[in-house]
Order: structure tokens, then sequence, then C-alpha cells
């Protein structure tokens, strides 16, 4: 019984930090079968509008960039998305923003990019360069903190 137990909680345990979150907000359509991911906004020639935006988060030592996109393609579909427009790629300490925080792109949430250029990918691949694993001189510790990668993007409905 006590193994059984053990067992599932194991599993409950993995499932609570060993998943892509999805969050989306905006409006629904029939279910597309193919999405267009674009990272600048220059590169969509289409006109379109915007019907909603997401956010994808998932612990960095488990999922790789692609894998988060993935996830959002799949709910960009699901919605009825013509493209998707990702608009920030982070890498940030784990509880350093609750997932309602993630979905705000205001000016006052420091980590969210508008990314009207290629030149936010540069900051981006840069934001993780910043403490992962430091080493506390004071206490001769090291502080190794757990990151999750945080995607965050609008969905697109292309106008006929």
């Amino acid at each position: 019984m006590k193994t059984a137990f053990a067992f599932f909680a194991a599993c409950a345990f993995i499932c609570l930090v060993g998943c892509i979150s999805v969050n989306y907000v905006g409006e629904t359509f029939p279910e597309t079968a193919s999405v267009k991911v674009y990272s600048e906004k220059t590169k969509i020639k289409r006109p379109y509008s915007i019907m909603g935006q997401a956010c994808a988060s998932a612990p960095y030592q488990q999922f790789s960039r692609e894998e988060i996109q993935k996830k959002l393609i799949d709910k960009a579909e699901a919605v009825g998305a013509s493209a998707i427009l990702i608009t920030a790629y982070e890498i940030i300490p784990d509880g350093d923003a609750r997932e309602d925080q993630l979905m705000n792109n205001s000016p006052s949430n420091a980590w969210a990019i508008d990314d009207d250029s290629s030149s936010s990918w540069t900051h981006m691949n840069q934001n993780f360069n910043y403490g992962y694993g430091t080493v506390n001189a004071q206490q001769m510790s090291t502080d190794v903190k757990t990151y999750k990668r945080v995607l965050q993007a609008k969905f697109l409905k292309f106008k006929k």
C-alpha cells in the first residue's frame, strides 16, 4: 500500500513540475491545420488581426525552446490562428513571476520584449547568462537556482 501511494505521489509530482504550461487569452475560431511562426513583425506580409496572446513556460532542464514552441503551435491550431508572432523568449529563475504576470506584457513587466527587431534575439540569448549557478564568494557556497523557459506570443488571424 505504501509503495502504491509513493508511486502515485511521484507521478503527480512529475506531472506538476515536468509539464509545458500554455495559457491563452483571446478569440477562438475553427481549428486550423497549419500555423506560420514569425519572430519579427516586419516579416509578416499579409494583413492580419491579433486574435489573442499566449504564454508558454516549462522547466529549463526538461524542455527545449523548440518543444515549447511546438506546444504554442498546437494551441494556435486548436484556437484557429493563422500565425504566431513570438514576442519574447526568456529564461527566468523559477518563482520570479506568476503565470498571470507572464501574460502581462506591460512596460512594468521587465522581462517582456516587444520583438520588432532581430536585435531583440541577442538580448534574449544573453538573459540566461545572469546568475545561473553562481558562487557566493562571501559564504563560499554555490547557489544553484532552477529556471524555466518562457515564450510569449501573439496569435494572429490573416485577413482575406
